[in-house]
């Protein structure tokens, strides 16, 4: 996607993959602020939120600066899809059924472990 899009479906195309990344506007923002900038204030955070909402409504947003944001969020998306676990287990053959039980639970635990780390953004 470039810069030649209009501002309306850059806007969409934002919005479109923050709710693939299932995460809110806020995050999002928050998601942005913390790549693009060295040090992470709250209250600057805050005003950071605000202004990203805005940008998503206005038409006068800079294509430049949806660009960018687009870019951070389609990074963030390609990680965290590079980063799925595939379901589907291999059962060894020279373990027991037991012993594979048990290491399968094991990995489903992690797992779970896991998804509750991603939800914290």
């Amino acid at each position: 996607m470039g810069t030649n899009l209009p501002i309306s479906n850059l806007q969409d195309e934002i919005r479109h993959l923050i709710r693939r990344l299932g995460i809110t506007q806020n995050q999002a923002a928050r998601l942005i602020y913390t790549e693009i900038n060295d040090f992470d204030d709250d209250s600057e955070i805050r005003r950071f939120e605000e202004k990203f909402k805005k940008h998503l409504q206005r038409k006068t947003t800079k294509a430049e600066c949806l660009q960018e944001y687009f870019d951070l969020l389609t990074k963030q998306y390609e990680t965290r899809k590079g980063n799925m676990k595939s379901p589907n287990a291999v059962k060894p053959k020279i373990l027991s059924a037991f012993l594979a039980d048990q290491m399968r639970a094991i990995s489903e635990r992690l797992d779970a472990s896991e998804d509750d780390k991603d939800c914290s953004l």
